[in-house]
């Protein structure tokens, strides 16, 4: 749509009027639009109706399309999303968290044959399926291959085959590059295939998809006792959750990191069956969210997803689990890969190991230029510390994007910075720099951390995380400040504060995370997106703008926003009725 706007003059008028319309309207706070929605729904039914197989539906103008688009906003309905189960099973209190902590150090080696359905790539192409193999030995060895046996309309179509192997410092990969979906079949490519060597110890760049032997970064964080349904999956007991693709977004990238796939709005429900022993992820489910964001998400993508129409199935059988001799040795990469890429991790003498942590037994050490790296591990559990000596930047050291990291005292009374989430841990001391991460909790790396025995200090006044406070400065700084009450299956908050405007973190499972921010004042500033939706919020008259996956409201003198990417419209708002002020 935006290339035809850009090349039809009177779309271009439209459109720039409607714009400059709302951002005129929404100076100031409206009262909160008749909700027109179902009306609408109505009237597209009927129309609906009218149309059959052998009489497909009208193509209808852009300028129409645009029209709708401006009355889907000022129609757009709130929607909780709905997770269904099918078939009755038993239900069991369990601890997942605890589950999937402890199977990790029991996963020693896994097999398993892997079946995938896909619903939805393509309107020519409405189903895929794929069956293949994955074998893991711990700490890092993998293999995974995945045969695509879809019905294409024609042999224009290549095959989403997936291969990916790693084996310590390599690793290698082939599988299509994606292109538009309004492209294919002509914009396909051969498959590409990349090789990798010195590669550190879990590295970030060329991660191992362990989230697929056992989900620790998607059911980590304690969520409370949950009633999971109990289940039999491939003869082994299971036990059945419902989340959403961005809890088990590591679990999804595990298989579809490498060729061309669909995509899942983080919102859309999944019904996941975890191995009652090990937390072995055995099957998944995702279906469409029936909410009004997931669907206008859908149509701006190119989707014609139906509210809770399954998405993605993945289903391992044949599981074998502690079974070394079963797994087989990853394949080299084929001569003459497209992409080659050394990392430049050299293996160093294991005596000069730093760290000494719990169950775990050192797997590695080595230097990646200036960088110095040992790796601990425990069956699939790992723990990787990186020192720099002679680190010049101007944040912590390994700190990724904005992330927000919460200031925190160890038991020798040296500073440390734990980021959002409890998965990585930062120290600035006068000699080195150090990043501590891994899939052993916050608590291990806190602890590990202080064994070190190092001065660890408050980084200077001129690095990004110089504003990094505690909850006690927030609220000093800014008094009146609204915290939600414990939400499970969060952590935080990490706190940044920057002179009257605070910033809280939250960090849940998965990629489920939200930020809290507050400053003085009485009005919302003007918008600068048009597709902003007024709505209710604690009883205040707010605004939600979908581009940037924002709430906003003005209560007590205090403008506030709530900022998610995993959340849905319908989760911030349950949110905001859990904020109160808290001593």
């Amino acid at each position: 749509m935006d290339t035809h706007v850009a090349s039809c003059p009177s779309c271009a008028a439209f459109a720039s009027e409607a714009g400059e319309l709302r951002r005129r309207l929404r100076v100031s706070l409206l009262e909160p639009p008749p909700d027109i929605a179902p009306a609408v729904r109505a009237e597209l039914e009927r129309r609906d109706r009218r149309w059959s197989p052998a009489r497909p539906r009208p193509q209808w103008p852009a300028s129409e399309l645009l029209r709708a688009a401006a009355v889907f906003v000022v129609a757009f309905a709130v929607t909780a999303t709905t997770i269904g189960l099918t078939g009755p099973r038993e239900a069991a209190a369990v601890e997942v968290d605890r589950l999937v902590r402890s199977g990790q150090h029991e996963v020693e080696a896994l097999t398993a044959e892997v079946t995938i359905t896909e619903h939805g790539w393509h309107p020519q192409v409405p189903t895929r399926r794929y069956d293949g193999s994955l074998a893991y030995l711990a700490p890092e060895r993998f293999a995974l291959t995945l045969t695509d046996r879809s019905a294409y309309p024609s042999d224009g179509w290549r095959r989403n085959d997936v291969e990916l192997a790693v084996d310590g410092s390599r690793a290698w990969s082939r599988g299509l590059v994606g292109c538009p979906l309004s492209a294919l079949p002509g914009c396909a490519r051969e498959p590409q295939v990349r090789a990798v060597t010195g590669r550190e110890p879990f590295d970030e760049s060329e991660p191992i998809p362990l989230e697929v032997v056992v989900p620790v970064a998607s059911f980590g964080v304690p969520a409370g006792h949950l009633l999971a349904p109990s289940t039999r999956v491939d003869g082994r007991d299971a036990v059945v959750l419902e989340v959403t693709v961005a809890q088990v977004q590591g679990v999804l990238d595990g298989f579809t990191s490498v060729g061309a796939w669909r995509d899942l709005h983080p919102s859309d429900p999944v019904e996941v069956a975890l191995d009652a022993e090990h937390g072995i992820p055995l099957s998944l489910v995702v279906r469409a969210a029936d909410t009004d964001e997931r669907r206008r998400w859908s149509a701006t993508n190119g989707y014609r997803d139906a509210a809770g129409s399954v998405l993605l199935t993945w289903q391992l059988t044949e599981v074998l689990v502690n079974e070394p001799g079963a797994v087989p040795e990853p394949v080299e990469a084929p001569g003459s890969p497209d992409v080659v890429t050394d990392r430049g991790f050299a293996p160093t003498d294991a005596n000069e190991a730093l760290a000494r942590p719990d169950r775990l037994a050192l797997h590695q050490v080595g230097h990646s230029g200036p960088v110095r790296i040992e790796a601990w591990t425990d069956g699939r559990a790992w723990l990787q510390l990186r020192v720099h000596q002679a680190w010049g930047g101007d944040r912590l050291f390994g700190r990724r994007g904005d992330l927000l990291v919460q200031r925190v005292t160890l038991g020798t009374g040296a500073m440390a910075y734990l980021a959002e989430g409890g998965g990585e841990l930062f120290l600035h001391t006068p000699d080195a720099d150090l990043h501590l991460r891994g899939s052993v909790g916050s608590r291990a790396l806190l602890e590990v951390a202080a064994d070190l025995d190092l001065e660890g200090l408050a980084v200077p006044r001129t690095w990004a995380e110089a504003s990094s406070a505690s909850v006690a400065d927030a609220r000093e700084a800014l008094p009146g400040l609204l915290e939600p009450d414990v939400i499970p299956g969060f952590l935080g908050p990490s706190v940044r504060v920057r002179g009257d405007v605070v910033s809280l973190a939250y960090a849940g499972n998965g990629q489920r995370a939200f930020v809290l921010t507050q400053a003085p004042g009485q009005l919302l500033s003007p918008p600068l997106d048009a597709d902003v939706i007024g709505l209710s919020v604690r009883d205040a008259v707010g605004r939600f703008t979908p581009s940037t996956a924002t709430l906003e409201w003005v209560e007590g003198a205090m403008v506030v926003s709530l900022r998610s990417d995993s959340l849905s419209l319908g989760e911030l708002l349950a949110v905001a009725e859990r904020l109160a002020q808290r001593s």
